[in-house]
């Protein structure tokens, strides 16, 4: 029964977060949007009326349900990994991960449909915040380890 209602759960977010109109939504990627406004504009037109009140009404805290879907076709074809304008322009503003990038943009843009301040300032100090907390740590060893613990790479 648990597992019956877990499932119920994924398929219902992933519904919420999934794009609806495939053939817009992948015509509005080939025209990436040079900047903040420009991709809320990009999502006005690509987004149907049900999606747009649903991000409107959504609790703040539960628009990572669309991190997945929305927020990862924005990642992916608007060339927020890959140096686009737009992730130049939210480079500028203080936000340094594509994740933040596609949250920042979803958060931003459900302000503009409430009528609300953006609150970009305090977007980006939550980020930095976050990225703070999960910095690399500095002490690698590891209890009851004799040696540090080697690892490749950067979190960051």
């Amino acid at each position: 029964m648990r597992r019956i209602a877990l499932l119920t759960l994924i398929v219902s977010v992933l519904a919420c977060a999934a794009p609806e109109d495939h053939a817009s939504m992948a015509a509005a990627g080939r025209r990436q949007p040079k900047d903040l406004e420009g991709a809320f504009l990009a999502l006005d037109s690509i987004l149907p009326d049900s999606t747009r009140r649903r991000i409107r009404d959504f609790p703040a805290e539960s628009l990572w349900v669309y991190h997945m879907g929305l927020a990862m076709w924005m990642r992916n074809s608007w060339g927020l990994w890959s140096g686009s304008d737009l992730q130049r322009d939210l480079r500028r503003r203080g936000v340094k991960h594509p994740d933040d990038m596609s949250s920042l943009i979803l958060s931003s843009y459900r302000h503009r449909l409430r009528g609300e301040p953006l609150g970009i300032e305090e977007a980006v100090r939550d980020f930095d915040e976050f990225w703070q907390v999960t910095a690399e740590p500095t002490d690698l060893r590891v209890a009851g380890c004799r040696a540090p613990v080697e690892i490749r790479g950067s979190m960051n």
